[in-house]
This record gives structure tokens, sequence and C-alpha cells, in this order.
């Protein structure tokens, strides 16, 4: 069974994506924020990454600093790749559509998916990133 750690602030972006990843055979694991997701990460290697693009700055666990800003989103996907460079990540955003080409040039080998998406989408992208990831960074929804 292939292994998912998904990280996104919006409690209920976590529980629709856990479930849709769940109910398709997936194992996954859901953090809040990206020292969680460090702190899950030194416990469990995963097949795959979920990032949201549009976070909180995290002062630690306990303390939100609640400007939001696609600056955490980017560095955290930046500093996955880097220390983790084999496995596949896939960024999630709910910016509008047209804003994400500009957000995603500093992580352009990465795909992403614009919120709301369909659960066909995102199995289709976990699909794509998993299994074929040569391609998955030419999609982006």
């Amino acid at each position: 069974m292939k292994s998912i750690l998904v990280i996104d602030d919006s409690r209920d972006t976590r529980d629709i994506v856990d479930t849709i990843l769940s109910d398709a055979g997936y194992d996954v694991v859901s953090t809040g924020c990206t020292a969680e997701a460090f702190e899950a990460l030194s416990k469990d290697s995963f097949d795959l990454l979920i990032c949201d693009l549009h976070m909180p700055f995290v002062l630690d666990q306990n303390h939100f600093d609640y400007q939001y800003s696609y600056e955490v989103g980017v560095r955290t996907i930046q500093e996955l790749s880097w220390v983790y460079p084999t496995t596949p990540i896939i960024a999630i955003s709910a910016t509008v559509p047209w804003e994400l080409p500009t957000v995603m040039k500093s992580i352009s080998h990465i795909p992403a998916l614009s919120k709301p998406f369909s659960p066909r989408v995102l199995l289709n992208t976990v699909e794509q990133a998993l299994f074929c990831p040569q391609h998955s960074a030419e999609m982006v929804h």
C-alpha cells in the first residue's frame, strides 16, 4: 500500500483528501503545518507528499502567525524536494486559477491542483505522480 503525507492547514481539506485517498486504498497521514509534516517525515517514509501552497507562518506547533502566504507553501515544497529528492510532491492551492502559474514559477517541476478539485482529478494526479513521475510535472490544473 502506498503512503501519502498531506500537509494543509485546512482541516476540511485534509479530511476530504484523506477520505478520497483512503477510499482508493492509500495509507494517508495528515498534518496541519510544516512543523508537523517534518515531524511525521522524521518517523516514517512516504511515497508521495501533497502540500498546500497557501499556509500560515508557524512559530511552533502550538503558535501560528495567521499571516497567510504562498511563500510558506513554496518554501516548504522547495525544502521537501531538497530533503526528499526522490519523493514526488503535488501542490494544492485555493488560489484563483489565473494566479497559479505565477506562484508555480518557483516550483515549476511540481504538479499543482487548484481547489476545489474533483476526486477523479486528485486520484489521476496522484497516480501520475506515483506511477509516471516523469509526466506528472506537466500536469497543472
